[in-house]
């Protein structure tokens, strides 16, 4: 008797839980997925729509850094990137959007862009070698996402822009926007002097 009665109390400790079991994992799969944007961008944020219809969300941040600090207040507090430029239409926006956001006098900002690592080289060299003397091609996007070259014809033709300049035995290798000059040209920096802002992005 107390033996079937074990059995029977067995039996029915695992429909319980097996019971159980299934409850919670039809509760798991009503809960919905946790989207907080539903795709869109955050607010503060700008939309973009690059082909083949990727939603790219940019924001300027006026805070004064260096390259690598740029990237790690875009990543850590902001959970985006240093952010590269597509086309003209971005441009304009970041022209206008930048002159607002960072005080006259405080003329640079940083860009997801970095000389290419065999352009990596001295002044001197970089004017004799036709793969690197071009601004148009000797610096890429750091972001993963920009591909476009508009904002490689933009440099700054008033000092000879992307001149490679020697500093800290280094050849510049960063690009800034120069927010209050003209058509906001592009130049080429010194990673390691801070910038007045930085473009941060992602995708929505």
């Amino acid at each position: 008797m107390v033996h079937s009665f074990s059995v029977l109390l067995v039996l029915g400790t695992l429909f319980y839980y097996s019971q159980a079991q299934n409850a919670a994992q039809e509760v798991k799969t009503q809960v919905p997925k946790c989207n907080l944007w539903q795709g869109k961008c955050p607010p503060g944020w700008k939309t973009f729509i690059r082909p083949p219809g990727v939603r790219i969300c940019l924001k300027i941040i006026n805070q004064n850094a260096t390259y690598l600090e740029a990237q790690n207040i875009c990543r850590k507090q902001y959970n985006s990137r240093i952010h590269g430029i597509e086309n003209k239409e971005e441009h304009n926006w970041v022209k206008m959007k930048s002159r607002l956001v960072i005080k006259q006098g405080a003329s640079f900002m940083w860009v997801g862009a970095r000389r290419k690592s065999w352009c990596y080289k001295t002044e001197a060299q970089l004017k004799t070698d036709d793969k690197c003397k071009s601004g148009l091609n000797s610096f890429e996007w750091d972001d993963q996402l920009t591909d476009g070259s508009y904002l490689f014809t933009q440099w700054d033709k008033t000092i000879s822009a992307p001149e490679g300049i020697m500093s800290n035995n280094a050849p510049e290798d960063c690009v800034v926007m120069n927010v209050h000059e003209g058509d906001a040209p592009i130049d080429d920096k010194d990673c390691s002097l801070p910038q007045a802002g930085v473009l941060c992005g992602m995708t929505a």
